[in-house]
């Protein structure tokens, strides 16, 4: 994040060029994002919090819409745990 801060255009051109996409469009699409902080993070990795939550409604849309002609997967799991040992060491 803190590259993002002090040097954005370098970073948009390295993970647009990663992500194969043009940087201003991934600035772009960057812009629209929602910058977290610990509250909004711990809500989201809790056990059964928001992204739970999430996967499971995009699950159920996938599944009521079958024009994307793809199966919904519910075994796909995200390690909270990356995200939570962060929080410990964030400065509130």
């Amino acid at each position: 994040m803190n590259a993002v801060n002090t040097k954005p255009q370098e970073v948009f051109q390295q993970v647009g060029k990663a992500l194969k996409q043009d940087s201003t469009s991934f600035a772009n699409d960057y812009s629209g994002l929602q910058k977290g902080d610990i509250a909004m993070q711990k809500r989201m990795f809790q056990s059964e919090g928001r992204l739970h939550a999430a996967t499971e409604q995009l699950i159920q849309l996938l599944q009521e819409d079958p024009r994307h002609g793809h199966i919904a997967r519910k075994d796909v799991e995200i390690d909270p745990e990356p995200v939570t040992a962060a929080i410990k060491e964030w400065k509130a």
